[in-house]
């Protein structure tokens, strides 16, 4: 899989849609693994309001659709797969971001962000 590069911009709509890249803020983990808290971060919106995130073990069910897994949960110091699990329906401008690869660090780990912590859109040039 090549590498992406994105080009951002600000954002030209209140609300990232299900499918946006968006260039957000790392927000603050406690894993010591990934982004540090504040680094820049390019992820795809995967969940917004009202979409039930699903969580067990190494599965991830969005609106009770099986889409991925927790490819990192086993390799994060101190945790195990469980520590992850969570049901949740999201509420209003939470966002659940997943990146482009299956090692990605993000919302499965360390859950939703908010519409105000999006700095802006990405879209991916190759």
């Amino acid at each position: 899989m090549p590498t992406l590069v994105y080009l951002w911009h600000k954002p030209d709509r209140a609300t990232p849609l299900k499918g946006d890249y968006v260039v957000a803020r790392m927000p603050e983990t406690g894993m010591g693994v990934g982004a540090r808290k504040g680094d820049r971060i390019v992820k795809k919106v995967m969940a917004t309001e009202g979409d039930r995130v699903r969580i067990q073990g190494t599965e991830l069910w969005i609106n009770e659709q099986h889409t991925e897994r927790l490819w990192l949960a086993k390799s994060i110091p101190g945790r195990a797969p469980g520590d992850f699990d969570r049901d949740s329906v999201m509420g209003e401008h939470e966002m659940f971001l997943m990146g482009t690869t299956k090692e990605s660090f993000d919302s499965r780990y360390w859950g939703t962000l908010r519409r105000e912590q999006v700095l802006g859109y990405a879209i991916p040039l190759l």
